[in-house]
């Protein structure tokens, strides 16, 4: 069970996001059995950096972040260091220039803290939440924007590899059986294919309040009578974790996307039944997640009775 954590400065400032304490928040997240968050590092200052010019009040500093991820690993969390762009802010993903940049940038980041961070306190991949799907000119550009998001995997896998981590995805739930794209080999193949084979994990976003609806979509291909996410993630040995939402939507015709809405106990049976079909589907790598933590904590402190 994994869940994203979006607001670092919450490790330094209680009350952000009206989260009122980390431990706190640890507490729940403990309390529904997750065990791997997804923490956005976009806020972080690195000991050389701090070390230079010295603190920065507007970032949490590297040496903040390794105590808590050693913390989380005391209860046996691991952690993994998030990035994201969705929309036209992942148009500088998706350039070959644009996508070397960012990933030399990155994985030299990651790469620098884990070797000054004791084994505990380490990352242990990066997680992208790059949704090239929702660029504004998706509709008209998707053959080639699919291209360059088959590019850019292939680009996040060969550079984690060169400094050993894991890599991980989140990806929408609409991958349709005509989105062809090149994989690294040249060869023809659905863009989930080389999601499943780049990538250690995907986090499909089925974001729906019902489990079955959930379940669905996060394992089979739009429009396709067989075959889908579960097949590929079979097909190379990829974790796929089925995501639910738990952040309020305030657009009455996308009601059905969040739990926010539900009770306790609608949202306890639907995720008990989640859990249920991931369990019968007979593939030991499949998991939930949950996004994301401060709306997690919204919800179990305030989860409307009826």
């Amino acid at each position: 069970m994994g869940v994203w954590w979006w607001n670092l400065r919450l490790l330094t400032s209680p009350g952000q996001n009206g989260v009122d304490d980390v431990d706190h928040a640890l507490d729940l997240l403990l309390a529904n059995h997750v065990n791997e968050i997804y923490l956005c590092i976009d806020a972080m200052q690195t000991y050389e950096s701090a070390q230079k010019t010295g603190a920065d009040p507007a970032k949490v500093s590297e040496l903040d972040v390794r105590g808590f991820v050693k913390k989380c690993a005391r209860f046996g969390i691991r952690v993994a260091a998030m990035t994201g762009a969705s929309g036209a802010d992942s148009t500088g993903w998706l350039s070959e220039s644009g996508r070397t940049a960012r990933l030399s940038a990155l994985t030299a980041l990651v790469a620098g803290y884990n070797a000054r961070a004791a084994a505990d306190e380490r990352f242990y991949a990066l997680h992208l939440d790059v949704e090239p799907y929702n660029h504004p000119d998706y509709t008209t550009r998707r053959a080639e924007i699919n291209q360059q998001t088959a590019d850019l995997l292939i680009a996040a896998r060969d550079a984690c590899d060169r400094v050993g981590l894991e890599l991980e995805w989140d990806i929408w739930a609409w991958t349709a059986q005509t989105d062809a794209v090149r994989d690294r080999d040249g060869q023809t193949v659905n863009l989930l294919d080389v999601y499943a084979r780049e990538c250690d994990k995907l986090c499909v976003m089925a974001y729906y309040n019902k489990a079955d609806t959930q379940f669905r979509r996060a394992t089979q291909t739009d429009g396709a009578a067989d075959g889908g996410e579960l097949d590929f993630a079979k097909k190379y040995g990829c974790r796929l974790l089925i995501a639910s939402e738990l952040t309020p939507n305030d657009d009455a015709s996308h009601a059905d996307t969040t739990y926010a809405n539900s009770t306790l106990a609608e949202t306890q049976c639907e995720i008990e039944r989640l859990r249920e079909l991931i369990d019968a589907s007979g593939y030991d790598g499949m998991g939930a997640a949950l996004h994301h933590m401060a709306s997690l904590y919204h919800y179990l402190v305030n989860a409307p009775t009826a």
